[in-house]
């Protein structure tokens, strides 16, 4: 058979290669023969010539000269978009079953995975069941990198094709002093934005089924980025690897990341049994930052973990302890639409579809799935807390590693790390988000607990307080308590609205004093004030939005601003400024270090009352609307506090220290001590 070819166009998204002769190719008994293909774009060209029969002596020769990779990599379906123009020379003798390889490539102005390789030379020879290949990058004069090798490979073309001799000796090399440490990235694989001085000094020998390394590799004043953690940069990165014959010794990989955390690798694992290698592994951290994502967490790891063990049979022993985490969580509450349903209750649901994205690509399936987790906790610090735009929660407590089965996803069905147990709420707000109208909880109670699902869509059972602030200048009337349950996962959340004071409160009563500050009644009632009504929402939802503008900051870890209901006010703007004040309450909450917590309540009666009287009467004093209260952690679980309460009078801004209401019984200013023990089963 023949084949004749008179024109023929190849388009790239880059150029067009055009035929440049006729090219013939005949078929014969399993062999064929090309009469010059040439084909040639620009100043690039490629050229195949020759004969490859079935039983006769081979004669085949390919040339290449500026050849673009970009162009080479399209037309060939390679995955990546590697850079730079290559020249190639390579003939192809002897006969099939023992084959003559002569070859000799040039990449010059290489790019692999965003990293530069600068001039790469390689050559090639193979012959009987030897293959030698020499490889150099760099300047002619110095490179930067040499490496060669000799292997036992049989280059049949035959049936049998080609294979390596199991028993065959090999030998080899690499060595390399100031290589930049990017050439990790071409070789792992990823983005690292790595920086840095690699140095590698490496020979081979032994045997193709079981190769022997002896020598060394160094990093020195290196830095890495790998992308997939977030915004976690390694710098001062130092390694020291040592190989000696079947064993490698990890004598020191260290690094420093986020506020000056460190962490160190070290120990060694035996290549006797190259399919299942043993490992003797020993990790140390302390305030390293592990991820940093800022849609998933922000996480500053301390702590000491060892894996031992052959590879598909290891043993992971250790501890863990979150020193600081900032953990995302999705928006808890709808922003349009408020469903009730019912009169007396309320319901408030947004279904949330997340996505966990993992820091890290999953261990192979047989290294977990054979993984012994002997107790490892992970405990958190006095600085973890979950965060969004609607919640500022403290944890406490420890969860535990294990394993878990994916139950969805392209990874369905396979095991991977995992954590459980609880975790629970030690301190915070939660700001309820309804648009305009928001209201800040302060948390009393709760616990998210893990349930061993590698999707990390733990339960939800928080409970927090938000008080209604009554003031009127005709009488003192008690204020009103709101309770919010956050319920289901993190995925699903659920809330629910309650009173701690009274089950007759209608939950279209609760709503109303959520949003106006008064129960329903008063809303459009023929009594009703709709200047106040408008007043309070407004008053209200400054107040939360201005205490969680200052959570987090240098001042506050956590801030609440509760202002009170106002009155009618007849257009008098002294009297709804001075309402204001002295209905107002400012509580700033400071970690002072890692056993000590302080809360400062402060009121605002003295300076609204200054406002209505203009000074001409007897305000209260400024020091008896402040409450102060301090904890300590003991340690072993016990912990004590200590605190100051304002009188009642103070509470509900009134000069008269008898002020009282129904449920209220007037007291003075009390001191109070309380100790506590904390078991956990």
């Amino acid at each position: 058979a023949r084949l004749d070819i008179a024109a023929l166009t190849l388009a790239t998204s880059q150029r067009t290669w055009q035929l440049v002769a006729p090219a013939r190719f005949a078929f014969a008994a399993g062999g064929f023969v090309v009469d010059s293909l040439a084909l040639a774009a620009e100043a690039s060209s490629l050229t195949v010539a020759g004969a490859m029969p079935r039983d006769a002596a081979l004669a085949l020769r390919l040339r290449g000269a500026d050849l673009p990779l970009r162009d080479v990599a399209e037309l060939l379906q390679l995955p990546g978009a590697p850079r730079g123009r290559v020249w190639v020379d390579a003939t192809l003798t002897g006969t099939r079953a023992t084959p003559v390889l002569a070859a000799s490539a040039d990449w010059r102005g290489g790019v692999l995975r965003g990293v530069s390789l600068d001039t790469l030379r390689a050559r090639a020879t193979a012959e009987a069941d030897r293959v030698r290949v020499d490889l150099s990058m760099g300047a002619r004069a110095r490179p930067a990198l040499v490496a060669d090798g000799d292997l036992p490979l049989r280059l049949g073309l035959d049936a049998a094709g080609p294979s390596f001799a199991a028993d065959g000796p090999i030998s080899g090399r690499i060595q390399g002093d100031s290589l930049g440490l990017e050439l990790l990235q071409t070789v792992l694989g990823g983005r690292l934005d790595a920086r840095g001085v690699l140095a590698v000094n490496l020979t081979f020998g032994g045997t193709w089924a079981r190769p022997l390394a002896a020598g060394g590799l160094q990093v020195r004043n290196g830095t890495l980025a790998p992308a997939a953690l977030g915004d976690v940069r390694w710098s001062g990165v130092e390694a020291d690897i040592g190989f000696f014959g079947d064993s490698i010794d990890v004598r020191n990989v260290a690094a420093a990341s986020g506020r000056g955390g460190t962490a160190r690798l070290f120990g060694t694992v035996s290549l006797g049994n190259r399919e299942n290698p043993r490992v003797d592994l020993q990790l140390s951290g302390r305030g390293f930052n592990a991820i940093a994502r800022p849609n998933l967490a922000d996480i500053d790891l301390s702590g000491d973990l060892r894996l031992t063990g052959p590879w598909r049979a290891a043993t992971l022993r250790g501890s863990l302890t979150a020193d600081r985490a900032i953990i995302a969580i999705p928006e808890l509450a709808g922003k349009d639409v408020i469903p009730l349903e019912g009169p007396d209750r309320f319901a408030l649901l947004d279904t949330i579809t997340t996505q966990v994205v993992r820091g890290v690509t999953a261990a192979p399936p047989d290294f977990i799935d054979n993984l012994t987790i002997d107790n490892v906790p992970v405990r958190m610090g006095s600085d973890v807390w979950l965060r969004s735009t609607e919640a500022n929660i403290n944890l406490g407590g420890e969860v535990s590693v294990t394993r878990g089965r994916v139950s969805r996803g392209v990874a369905a069905g396979e095991l991977q790390l995992a954590l459980l147990g609880p975790l629970q709420t030690q301190r915070g707000t939660y700001r309820l988000n309804l648009g305009p109208v928001q209201r800040t909880f302060a948390v009393e109670q709760g616990e998210i607990r893990f349930f061993g699902d590698p999707e990390l869509n733990p339960a939800l059972d928080i409970s927090a307080l938000h008080t209604v602030r009554q003031y009127s200048e005709q009488g003192v009337r008690p204020d009103v308590r709101v309770r919010v349950h956050l319920g289901g996962t993190l995925q699903q959340p659920l809330l629910e609205l309650s009173s701690p004071d009274s089950m007759r409160v209608t939950n279209s009563d609760l709503i109303s004093y959520l949003v106006t500050g008064g129960p329903s009644v008063e809303i459009g009632g023929r009594n009703g004030d709709i200047s106040a009504t408008a007043a309070r929402v407004v008053v209200g939802s400054l107040g939360s939005v201005l205490g969680g503008k200052a959570s987090g900051g240098g001042l506050c870890d956590d801030a609440q601003l509760s202002t009170a209901g106002l009155d009618a006010y007849g257009g008098r703007l002294r009297r709804v400024g001075g309402g204001i004040l002295a209905g107002t309450r400012f509580n700033c909450a400071k970690q002072i270090n890692e056993r000590t917590f302080v809360r400062l309540d402060a009121g605002l009666c003295q300076v609204g009352q200054l406002v209505t009287q203009g000074g001409g009467s007897d305000p209260l004093s400024f020091t008896d609307a402040l409450g102060l209260k301090l904890d300590y952690l003991l340690g072993r679980g016990v912990s004590a506090s200590v605190g100051v309460e304002p009188p009642t009078s103070a509470v509900l801004c009134s000069v008269n220290a008898n002020a009282s209401a129904r449920g209220f019984v007037p007291t003075p200013r009390q001191l109070g001590f309380d100790l506590f023990r904390t078991w956990r089963f």
